[in-house]
């Protein structure tokens, strides 16, 4: 595939604008969706299930379920009764019933990142909850990260077809993903942005060992490399966090990782413990 043929390389991409909070447009690719839209047919069952799931979510502490949680810098691969794989990325927990398969509706709550490769059956759909969405699916690929830190909850879809629904709200409308799509989900705007376009092998390639970062602030990156190497990054100058960068790793070490910052960006760092301080601007 083609992930297998990336090399570890670093690009900047020029600074980003130190106050840019919201996913910049492109003519034609990305079409913004208001929450305040009509709920369509097809997602009568999942704005259901959102609206059960607003009004309590004790299911997630209830015996009926259990939990497979992952701390910073773990990975787990998970097989679900129903025969869903799971991979659980760093930093991350999945609460799913202790008996899927007798359920009407496989139902599972997510914190964090996953990526889900969904075992069909028509006649119970797979749902992913997250604090923000609800994800309904038959049979399909798809990557989800939703931390609880992030303003941002991103779906990528790979192949088959999800509908997405906001419960951030009382006015809801779902959103259809096709493969190749992705959908971003701002908390603080209440909004859904679709991307027609994008390259899925980099939401999802963390699985088998890569870090790819396609033109994402050093804040994104920053804090990925912190889950990923159970770190805390530490930075001399704050605005270096609006610096925007394209980078590929394969199973590198944290300080191989930095080493390719330091001689590219000319920066200074030094590793104390799980801290690290990096000195110097980036992209100055």
């Amino acid at each position: 595939s083609a992930i297998d043929q990336y090399e570890s390389s670093l690009k900047r991409d020029g600074r980003a604008k130190a106050q840019q909070r919201s996913f910049r447009k492109s003519p034609g690719r990305r079409r913004l969706f208001s929450l305040a839209a009509s709920v369509t047919l097809a997602g009568l069952l999942i704005g259901y299930l959102l609206i059960q799931q607003r009004e309590s979510l004790t299911v997630w502490q209830t015996f009926a379920y259990q939990k497979q949680i992952t701390g910073m810098g773990e990975q787990r691969h998970i097989l679900l009764e129903d025969g869903t794989r799971v991979w659980l990325n760093a930093d991350s927990e999945l609460r799913f019933p202790r008996n899927l398969a007798e359920e009407k509706t496989r139902e599972v709550y997510l914190i964090g990142e996953a990526f889900f490769a969904v075992s069909e059956d028509p006649e119970k759909p797979f749902i992913v909850h997250t604090s923000d969405l609800a994800i309904e699916v038959l049979g399909t690929t798809f990557n989800v990260r939703s931390y609880s830190a992030d303003s941002i909850v991103e779906t990528t879809l790979v192949a088959g077809k999800v509908s997405i629904a906001s419960c951030a709200t009382d006015t809801m409308q779902v959103v259809t993903l096709q493969p190749n799509q992705q959908a971003r989900f701002s908390k603080e705007a209440n909004t859904i942005e679709l991307e027609d376009t994008v390259n899925t092998e980099n939401y999802f390639a963390w699985k088998d060992g890569w870090m790819i970062f396609d033109n994402k602030p050093f804040g994104y990156i920053k804090e990925t490399m912190e889950r990923w190497y159970n770190v805390s990054i530490i930075l001399e100058d704050e605005k270096s966090l609006s610096c925007t960068y394209s980078a590929k790793f394969k199973d590198k070490t944290l300080h191989q990782v930095l080493e390719i910052f330091r001689i590219t960006e000319a920066i200074n760092y030094r590793i104390e413990g799980n801290q690290v301080f990096i000195d110097g601007m980036l992209c100055q």
